[in-house]
């Protein structure tokens, strides 16, 4: 059975350009796509995540992971803290990661390393 890997976007344009990108990096994985725009909007209308927003992720998320998919990622970096202690990944976590790597220079890099766990598909 084909691994299956469920994308949560908050921009509905997103599922045809990560739809694209799935098919040339990981041919062969199933890849579906949940498009929420609410949940981008209401953090950008309030301009911060929102415990209510939170948690209407975390609802959207966890009826996600119940189908079962072998990972689930959020594509929004805006909402992307609501994933933070579910197991949902979050598409900033490598690209984060990869600058803690790189320098010095990043105030208090250490603390945010601790939340990124590093998971594989």
């Amino acid at each position: 059975m084909p691994k299956r890997v469920v994308m949560i976007h908050t921009v509905g344009s997103l599922s045809n350009s990560f739809g694209q990108l799935c098919d040339e990096i990981i041919p062969g994985v199933v890849v579906e796509h949940v498009v929420d725009e609410g949940l981008l909007r209401d953090t950008l209308r309030d301009g911060a995540l929102t415990d209510d927003v939170r948690a209407r992720f975390a609802v959207r998320a966890r009826e996600t992971l119940a189908s079962g998919p072998d990972a689930v990622v959020l594509t929004c970096s805006s909402v992307g803290p609501a994933a933070d202690g579910l197991e949902v990944q979050r598409i900033d976590q490598a690209m984060a990661d990869r600058a803690v790597d790189m320098g010095t220079g990043l105030a208090s890099p250490r603390p945010y390393r601790r939340r990124w766990a590093r998971r594989r598909i």
